[in-house]
């Protein structure tokens, strides 16, 4: 709670200053290099999700997450579009990263699986939650989706910055399909317009 009102006296501090000192404490995301831009994955494709045996799934790191699993032909396509698209995030928080590996699910799609008890978020996290209703999305600076608890909902609307912010080349403009409670952390599933 006290990290909330820090964030939020900060925020409000931030706010009322002139632009041209406001831009001394607000770090921009650095510009994209599109001379060499990749090619953008359409990750709504189950191509890269789809798997016959855990040998056929990868994990990668997008910004500001926990690893995803895909498809180890695309891996490094997505892991590529991950890079090139990291520094326009500017991550309050990340969310922990439980100890897990890519699997083959019975649905034959390539996913996160934790092992064991010991990969059960702490409570005091702030994406904790034992039942999707626990969970609410916050859309952040460049249209970043983060799913928190929705005890949490202020700290993280503060932290993850001004989603009308202009100032990015890649804004993410995905809708929320449904919102779940994987392993105990808020997870959002998106889909692409």
């Amino acid at each position: 709670m006290m990290r909330a009102i820090l964030l939020l006296s900060l925020f409000l501090m931030l706010s009322t200053l002139p632009a041209e000192a406001r831009a001394k404490f607000v770090q921009q995301p650095a510009p994209l290099d599109l001379a060499h831009k990749p090619p953008t994955p359409n990750l709504s494709d189950r191509k890269y999700h789809t798997c016959n045996d855990t040998t056929d799934c990868a994990a990668v790191n997008p910004p500001c997450g926990n690893l995803v699993a895909v498809n180890r032909d695309y891996a490094g396509e997505v892991q590529n579009w991950y890079d090139f698209v990291r520094p326009q995030f500017t991550c309050a928080f990340v969310p922990q990263n439980l100890s897990a590996s890519p699997v083959c699910n019975a649905a034959h799609l390539c996913a996160m699986a934790a092992a064991g008890s010991i990969n059960v978020p702490r409570k005091d996290n702030i994406a904790y939650c034992d039942v999707p209703d626990d969970c609410v999305l916050v859309t952040g600076k460049c249209g970043r989706k983060i799913a928190v608890n929705k005890e949490n909902e202020d700290e993280a609307t503060a932290s993850a910055g001004d989603p009308n912010t202009s100032t990015c080349d890649y804004a993410d403009e995905r809708q929320m399909q449904s919102m779940d409670c994987k392993n105990h952390l808020c997870t959002a599933i998106l889909q692409n317009q």
